[in-house]
């Protein structure tokens, strides 16, 4: 960390007073062709979550942890969960077994990672709360009460790069990391730079995507010392 002091302060000054020493940090900003060159005063987030994935396996009643039905479970190709979905394993149960066709056919319950309900729904039927699939028998033999599928979704982890905060992001970025001291050219490649992560600023040199609102990061930023303030109204 390093500490800075700006003087000469006027409203069109991103930093608005020397708080003890402005705190900055050196870290590595990620690729970013869209906007190119980031700019001074552009707030950052860090990429702490990668990407999401979901795998599924039998784990039913039969031996070795494999299903006695020989049916299959097929997540919905465009999409298998959703934004409400739980970190974790998910239990999809047979509770009914199938009886005869166009009688009675098998049904099945959904735990979340929690082990709460979720929902029950019957074979061959879509299932849609907070992960998408279908159920269905496949071959002579049915399933059986105690078939089951899991069905595991995990997070890896991120780069630990910064990119532009993206109130919206669920890669870490939606969380304010700290402002940018100079222009940073990441069209091409990533490229180290210098964050202030401690001090006071004029909110309105504040730089954050279109359609964004600077006011959607001041509480977080508090919590990392890091104030904004309107100096044109001062």
């Amino acid at each position: 960390m390093a500490f800075y002091e700006e003087k000469e302060l006027s409203p069109s000054m991103l930093v608005t007073r020397d708080l003890g020493g402005l705190v900055t940090e050196r870290a590595t900003v990620a690729i970013d062709a869209v906007n190119d060159i980031l700019k001074r005063g552009t707030l950052l987030g860090k990429i702490t979550k990668g990407a999401i994935t979901g795998t599924k396996a039998a784990a039913g009643a039969g031996e070795a942890g494999a299903n006695t039905g020989t049916g299959t479970l097929t997540m919905d190709a465009t999409a298998p969960y959703h934004a409400d979905h739980m970190f974790g394993v998910y239990t999809i149960t047979v509770t009914r077994a199938y009886v005869a066709e166009n009688t009675v056919a098998g049904a099945y319950e959904v735990r979340n990672p929690a082990g709460s309900l979720i929902g029950t729904g019957t074979i061959g039927d879509t299932f849609d709360n907070q992960i998408k699939f279908v159920l269905a028998e496949a071959g002579e033999t049915k399933f059986i009460v105690g078939d089951a599928f899991t069905y595991t979704i995990a997070q890896a982890a991120g780069s630990g790069q910064l990119a532009i905060v993206d109130n919206d992001a669920i890669n870490g970025t939606d969380v304010p990391f700290g402002i940018l001291v100079n222009d940073v050219d990441v069209s091409e490649a990533t490229a180290d730079a210098d964050l202030y992560v401690r001090g006071e600023f004029n909110q309105n040199e504040i730089i954050v995507p279109n359609g964004d609102s600077v006011a959607n990061y001041k509480e977080a930023l508090k919590a990392i010392n890091i104030y904004l303030v309107d100096s044109e109204s001062e």
